[in-house]
Parts: C-alpha cells; structure tokens; sequence
C-alpha cells in the first residue's frame, strides 16, 4: 500500500507552493465509521440495494470488495466500521517552507497495524517518528502508528494524534481563505504566470476578504431521503444575486422533471468583475467580442448586455420522447433583443414577434424542434411545444401543485437567489427507462442481470424523495443547501444523466430513420416512431411499474393508450409517453398498435378511451416479458408493414392489406414462435411484393417463463 494512496488530497497538494510563514488551509472531520454504516443504512440507495430483487446484484459488488481485501491487506467495509476520530488538516507551508503541510489522523483499532505492514510490502521503507510504536517513509509522507491510531503526515514530522474536536456532521470542513489565497499565489508564482494574471486573481479574492468571507463552512450528512449539504460562507455579499421571481416558475408543467432558477444582476455582477477584465489577455479576449457584435450590427458592446440582464433566470427539464424536453429562459432587455435579432439573421431564421416563436434550423437528422420565443419579459428557447405554448398564453403549467415544487419552495428562504427542484423519483423512472433500451442491445450480461440493474433502479425510484438545492443571504452569511439521493451534486449528476438519454434518444432516432435519408419518407415515420417512440415509451412503462397486476414489484408492459394518455393506468393517472396521435393509433399514413398477451395465449383486449386495463392477474407475468408493436400503411395496399418487439429488434414484411394479427410476425404460430419476417435493415426499400396471408392462431401451448430481455 503506497502513502499516497490512503490520503490523495496530498498528492493533490503536492504542486502548491506557499508563503513561507504557514497560514490554515482546510480542516475536515469525519464521524465514526459506525454511525455512517448506521446513517446510511437509513437512505435510499441502501434500502433500494437490500431488496429481494436485486439479491443477484450482490456477488458483483463482493467480487469487488473482495479485490479491494486482496490488494489492500485489509477488509475496506471493517475497516470503515473499526474507524474513529479521522481528521485531516492543510497548512500553506510546511517543513520545506514551499510545500503545503498536510496531515491525517484516525483510530482504526487492531487494522493500524495492518496498515503499516502494507505499506511496508509496498516500498516504504523505516523512518522515526517521536513517541510511535513504528513508521514508514516514502517521498515526503511519514505514515506512524502510535497504538491503535495512524498519523500520516506529508511534509511535517509525524507528531501524536492529538484529540479532535467533537464531530458536528458526517463529514464537517473548513475552507480558510487566506490560506487558499497564499497557495494559489505560489502556484501561479510557481508556473510562471505574469504580473497581470496574478493580479487579476488577487483582485477576486480580495474582494470576497474585503467584504468579511474570511471562511466556508460545509458540512454533509447522510438523511432519510439521501445527501444533505450545506455550506455557508461568512458573508452575504453576493453583488450579482437577486431574490428569484417565483411568479414566473408557475409557466413549468406539473410534470418537470428537473428545474433551476437563478435571479441575476447583471449590474451588480459587472460592477463585481469589471477590474479583472479591464486589463492584460482578459481585455483583449473582450475586445474582440465587442469587435464581433459590432460587425454583426449590434450596438451594444459586451459589458452593456451583461449589465441590461436583470431578472431570473430559468432552466427546466420536462418528459419528451425521443429526447426529454428542454427549455431555457433569460430576461429581455433593449440590447439583447437586438443581439438575438442579429444572431437569428445570421442563421437565416425569421425573429419572432411580441407573443411568438419561431423555429431554430436543426440538421435534419435530429428530430425534435427547437423553438424561440418572444415572451413577455423573457426569450424562451424550447424543444418542448406544450410547455412554450402555454408560456406565450400566460396560463399557468401546473409545477407549483407538485411535490417537488412544494418542497423546494418550502426549503428556500424568501430571499433565495437560487431555487432548484428535482422529481427525482420521475427522473429516475426516465432514466431507467433508457437504461433498459441500452440493457437490451448490451451483450456479456446474463438477462436475470439485466432486469436485476432494472430493478434496482426502479427501486430507487420508489424510494428516493424530491431533490432541491438553493442558495440565499441568511442573516449575515451567505447559505448554499441541497438535498438529493447523491447530495446537491444530485442535480447536476441526474442533469447528466437527461442530457445522455437526449443523446441516446436523438441518436435512436438518426439510426431508425436511417441517417436522414428521405427515399422512403413514409417509412421514415413508422420506423421513427416504433424505435424512438413506442420502444423507449415501452421500456419506460415497464420499469416504472405504471401496471403491476400480480403486485410482486415488476411492471408490465404497456398498450398503446396507456403509453399516451388515450387509457388511464393505477388510479386514474394518465400518460404522455408518446404523442397523441400515435396513442390514437395513427400518425402521418401510418397505424399503429400494441399488442400483449392474455392468460390464454392470444392477445388480451386494449382498455377502452378514458378506461383502465382489466386485470388479469393470470397475464402478468406474460406481460412483464413480451410485447409486440406494429405499424402498417393507413390508406394503402400496397407497401410494407413493420414490427417491434421487447428486445427492441424491428421486423419488415410486404403488407398484406389488412391489419396485421397479433401473431403475424410469428407466422400466426402464437407468442411462441420464433419471428418469421426478416429484420429491419435502413437503405433503400425494395420493390412491393405479394405476400401470403397470416394464419389464424391456433390453440397454443401452455406458456413458457421467458426472460425479459
């Protein structure tokens, strides 16, 4: 075991440089191993993992605990248990006077020991450290142990662990601004960096000292609902923050998936940064941005439209297929409706009047619109056309109703400048939704495996609570909190996760229309909507459990109203997974349907307009594991038909005239027959041929359990 590993922040540090007279940088403090095993036993990653359908998941995680025993010497998980009085503390400089001083300490009963023979069988070699039973060196780290407790020291000597502070937080630290300042100073020095670079970053941190942010308090704990942080700097100065306008959250439909406000002044801000832009290479980069503007027509220079911005800011996630919805919103002013104008002509786009949008050119391969509107107020850039639609009628959407939206309003102070919400039960249904299109196609994973990740994270959903986060002058300090299944870096980790299902879906898209080609438009339509509409709506339907007739945990699949709000599923709830004239059963020439299996082997009967399913406890399992989809042309005999199924492999064959049977991609043999129409391939489409009529089904076997993917 190498020094560096136990405590990376040092290696970390290595490169700083300091003030010879050492300042304080950083001190942390961690609870007792115990009571984080406790607390964490309390969230719902742990109890999402413990359930009996993601038993099969546990080996994985053992094989790799089990490596962790191999190459550390040790068992991570009693080590963790075994864990007391752990602190780590940075100084701007150390013995070398260059370097910054680091230090960590920890009680780890009878594991001290065992760490110190690791690091021995690793190539640290013996060193004296006062007072230790034994010690170890390698480079500037001294790694001592004095009875049960390890001290590791880099570029200080090895003292006695001294008795820390109790502990406030899972995990507590303080961040000492001074002594971030001096080491960044040497660093910079260090590097080489000029006059003008190094006095554009003092300029920074000197304001924030001016103004009495002398520290930052953060503090983590491990909550019911997932992460709670916090952190609180010693001063409300915030020049570029303003109370966010809650009014103009109402225009965001009940059903956002994630949202963050901002409340922004721009004067305030500029006021704050103009003296680091005012000289040196920052200067010269604004320069040329103003010389753009101007070429491009625009009066205004670059601090003018940075100081005319003065309101809220808003960016929101909604459900959307094939991608999720995305909108942005930033306040008008006088010079950026004429950047805006100006940009728009350069892409030849139209601007659109007071109360209008217009629409963005996209390639043509991305399917989804890209809209801009002239709001009252705001520029609104969305992909999501109800949401923009009711924007531009002023109608309330709905968001504040939710829960969500009740929680995050609830939590941010009135003042808050910053105000985010997550649904993150919703997001974590979306996200599953597109991991199960991935599963399908993934290869190396036993099926049981695949439902089992499936599982899980339908699990977690069920379990996980609303996220929210804001930032807001409390009294004199300045507080920043958010709370989340991964802590307030939740949002932006689930942000990540959306912005890889708007990849995954848009590229869905690309491949089934065929890279864009528009030789056969029509089919375009059916093969785009089968792919990247009803299998990605399909997938999401079953791991989000929408229909669970059995009741054991496992959601079944979904017709095509149920996807699209047509039906109604567990206690009225209704849908919009696809677009409305798909759940209708027709889109552009095209119908569309959905077919699953009944407890008799054929095809169980679609809930009527406005209706739930009729239960069929007997199906259930049928209906966990298979689903057929299909699309014909609506208003000709002559073409091809299509069909989808569960693994998301897509089948073509002549159209026959009729509307295919619930069987006829298996030769009308029943649901346990293999496929008889060949796949699906994107290029050119073949000259219509005749093809022979399905058979009637006959009456079939007892049905086979079969895996879902």
């Amino acid at each position: 075991m190498r020094l560096r590993h136990l405590v990376p922040v040092l290696f970390a540090t290595v490169c700083w440089g300091a003030d010879p007279a050492p300042l304080p940088v950083a001190e942390l403090r961690l609870a007792d191993g115990s009571a984080l095993i406790e607390h964490w036993k309390t969230g719902p990653l742990h109890r999402a993992w413990q359930d009996p359908a993601v038993q099969r998941l546990h080996p994985h995680l053992e094989r790799g605990l089990e490596k962790s025993r191999s190459e550390l010497g040790v068992d991570p998980l009693e080590v963790l248990t075994a864990l007391r009085d752990a602190t780590l503390t940075v100084e701007s400089a150390g013995s070398d006077a260059t370097l910054p001083a680091v230090r960590a300490q920890a009680v780890l009963g009878r594991f001290a020991a065992a760490v110190i023979a690791k690091a021995r069988e690793e190539g640290a070699q013996a060193a004296q450290a006062a007072g230790s039973d034994e010690a170890v060196s390698q480079e500037q780290a001294t790694l001592a142990r004095f009875g049960e407790a390890l001290v590791l020291a880099f570029n200080q000597p090895a003292a006695a662990p001294t008795a820390p502070a109790p502990a406030t937080a899972d995990l507590a630290a303080v961040v000492h601004w001074q002594g971030v300042v001096a080491m960044i100073r040497a660093l910079a020095a260090k590097a080489g960096k000029d006059d003008d670079e190094i006095a554009g970053m003092d300029k920074a941190f000197a304001q924030m000292l001016e103004h009495g942010n002398a520290h930052a308090r953060y503090e983590l704990r491990l909550v019911p609902e997932g992460i709670l942080e916090r952190f609180v700097m010693d001063s409300a100065w915030n020049p570029s923050g303003k109370p966010v306008d809650r009014a103009l959250l109402d225009r965001l439909p009940a059903n956002t998936l994630m949202m963050l406000a901002g409340g922004f002044d721009g004067a305030g801000y500029w006021s704050m940064v103009k003296e680091q832009y005012a000289a040196g290479k920052e200067a010269a980069v604004l320069a040329m941005i103003d010389q753009a503007l101007a070429g491009a027509g625009v009066k205004a220079g670059t601090a003018d439209l940075v100081q005319s911005i003065n309101g809220t800011l808003l960016v929101a996630l909604t459900p959307g297929m094939p991608a999720p919805g995305f909108t942005f919103a930033i306040p008008r002013s006088p010079a950026l409706d004429q950047a805006i104008e100006a940009g728009l002509a350069k892409i030849q786009a139209q601007a659109p009047v007071e109360g209008d949008s217009t629409l963005i050119p996209l390639p043509p391969q991305i399917p989804v619109a890209l809209n801009l509107a002239r709001a009252p107020g705001h520029w609104v850039l969305s992909t999501d056309q109800a949401l923009l639609q009711g924007w531009l009628a002023g109608t309330p959407g709905g968001w504040r109703d939710s829960a969500a939206a009740k929680v995050a309003l609830a939590k941010a102070p009135a003042e808050a400048t910053v105000i985010g919400a997550s649904d993150t039960p919703a997001v974590l249904r979306t996200i599953g939704g597109f991991l199960g299109m991935g599963l399908a196609m993934a290869e190396g994973l036993e099926p049981a495996d695949k439902q089992a990740i499936l599982t899980f994270v339908q699990k977690l959903a069920a379990h996980a609570s609303p996220g929210y986060v804001y930032s807001s002058p409390v009294g004199k300090e300045l507080v920043t909190e958010g709370r989340g299944v991964l802590g307030a870096a939740a949002g932006p980790m689930l942000a990540t996760g959306a912005v890889v299902i708007t990849v995954m879906g848009l590229r869905a898209a690309t491949r089934a229309a065929g890279g864009g080609r528009t030789d056969a438009p029509d089919e375009d339509v059916a093969v785009r909507t089968l792919k990247s509409g009803i299998f990605p709506a399909e997938v999401q339907f079953q791991a989000g459990g929408y229909v669970d007739q059995d009741g054991d945990g496992r959601g079944e699949y979904g017709f095509l109203g149920e996807l699209g709000g047509v039906a109604t599923v567990a206690k009225g709830k209704t849908l919009k997974l696809v677009d409305e004239e798909v759940a209708g059963g027709g889109k552009q020439g095209w119908s569309f349907t959905v077919h699953l299996p009944d407890g008799d082997g054929v095809a169980a009967e679609e809930p009527e307009e406005g209706q739930e399913r009729t239960a069929l406890p007997a199906a259930a399992d049928r209906q966990e594991r298979r689903f057929v989809a299909y699309a014909w042309p609506a208003d000709s005999e002559h073409g091809r038909m299509f069909a989808l199924t569960q693994d998301g492999v897509l089948f073509v064959a002549p159209f026959t005239g009729e509307a295919p049977a619930f069987d006829a991609l298996f030769g009308g043999e029943g649901w346990d027959a293999a496929p008889t129409w060949d796949k699906y391939q994107a290029g050119p489409k073949p000259k219509a041929e005749a093809a022979p009529a399905a058979k009637p089904a006959p009456a079939p076997a007892p049905a086979k359990a079969e895996p879902l993917m």
